[in-house]
């Protein structure tokens, strides 16, 4: 086994790596899988609720600042857990589902704490005991981990059950992951220079599915100037401008959508081109009419660019109309291949040789390379490929 000599360089390192906002990616993943795990241990059908709102337990200590924190009714830690967890990178947790495509056992505890220097404040609930820990940046040994909270170092304390929201207390179990910034009494809620709407807006794009008859994930959505903001759930709840949005995720967008236009929900495939190196894609959800008619629209444009598109044959020097299997059937504008996913963004932007390759990057990636169409052919001159669109 490797022996680590700085654990904060590699902290850093893989912070530098991650996409903006990742912690609260990480935390609503958290969040749902102690949900399901709850509900599959208890036989529950649904229930499960996950809300990103004001710590309200410790904005009424600090009467001025409105921190984020994201609260689950899942089934929560107890103090031996809590601290394990917290404490110990890549350690696999509850769901015994680590591996490089599945939980990590690092996210939160490498998004949190290089990103909100303060730290995060965890409490969690379970089996009638409320424990807390915060991880951060230690300012007296100028390390990432644990920061103590109680006599003696303590890092793990007792945490009343009134610290706790009420959907929590009411199901028994739960935790509370508290974001504290990077300055002292920093509001997090709405953080400096970003919309009252940001969270919600993150949430919404970086899922596909994030809300199931299962669980429900919820957002606080201020409004008003911080003057005017409550200073309790109480009040809050009572401001009709404070209210909660429901978190679906994109996937339920495109359904809704497709609803309203009258459309179909189903999945619809594309053949690709494996010579091409156009992969096969599928593609499930909502398509409706607008969005057949629009991709259709664009499916002609490529064609008739297509069919401007001539290239210098590399044997006999004449001009010959560049086609494919798939220039042909976007041609056709069939109804299979007019789903709003119909194109696959994995494929690689092709970056051609010389000036001279002028055609649209649509319209390049639909073309199958032939000899000679693309760079220089192992037995003639470079093609001569233009475009007069």
């Amino acid at each position: 086994m490797f022996k680590v000599e700085n654990a904060d360089f590699i902290a850093d390192k893989l912070a530098a790596e991650l996409l903006p906002d990742q912690e609260y990616r990480e935390v609503a993943k958290n969040a749902e899988e102690a949900i399901r795990r709850r509900l599959e241990a208890t036989g529950a059908a649904g229930g499960g609720r996950i809300e990103f709102d004001v710590d309200w337990a410790l904005h009424a200590q600090s009467g001025a600042t409105w921190f984020l924190c994201c609260a689950d009714n899942g089934d929560g830690m107890d103090r031996y857990t809590l601290e394990r967890y917290m404490t110990t990178l890549a350690v696999e947790g509850a769901g015994a589902n680590q591996s490089l495509q599945g939980n990590q056992g690092m996210g939160l505890k490498i998004s949190g704490p290089t990103r909100h220097k303060e730290g995060l404040l965890i409490r969690s609930l379970r089996d009638g005991q409320g424990s807390m820990i915060q991880i951060g940046w230690d300012k007296r040994t100028r390390q990432y981990g644990a920061i103590p909270l109680g006599l003696n170092e303590q890092i793990v304390v007792p945490t009343p059950i009134e610290f706790f929201p009420d959907f929590i207390r009411t199901t028994g179990s739960g935790t509370v992951v508290t974001f504290l910034g990077n300055e002292p009494e920093e509001t997090t809620l709405v953080p400096l220079g970003r919309p009252k709407s940001w969270l919600f807006k993150y949430l919404n794009r970086r899922f596909y599915r994030l809300d199931d008859h299962a669980l429900e994930t919820l957002v606080r959505q201020p409004a008003g100037d911080p003057e005017g903001w409550p200073h309790s759930s109480t009040e809050a709840a009572a401001m009709a401008s404070w209210n909660f949005a429901r978190v679906q995720g994109t996937g339920s967008v495109w359904d809704a959508a497709a609803g309203r236009d009258g459309g179909h929900h189903g999945t619809q495939t594309v053949a690709g081109d494996a010579s091409a190196g156009i992969p096969r894609r599928r593609s499930t959800g909502g398509c409706s009419p607008l969005a057949r008619a629009m991709t259709c629209r664009l499916a002609q444009r490529v064609a008739a660019a297509l069919r401007r598109c001539t290239r210098t044959s590399s044997t006999t020097g004449g001009q010959g109309i560049r086609q494919t299997r798939t220039s042909r059937a976007w041609g056709s504008c069939s109804a299979k291949l007019a789903s709003r996913s119909s194109s696959s963004r994995s494929v690689p932007r092709p970056h051609p040789t010389s000036r001279a390759h002028t055609c649209s990057w649509a319209v390049a990636r639909y073309s199958r390379p032939t000899p000679g169409s693309c760079g220089r052919s192992s037995s003639g001159p470079p093609c001569r490929l233009r475009s007069v669109s």
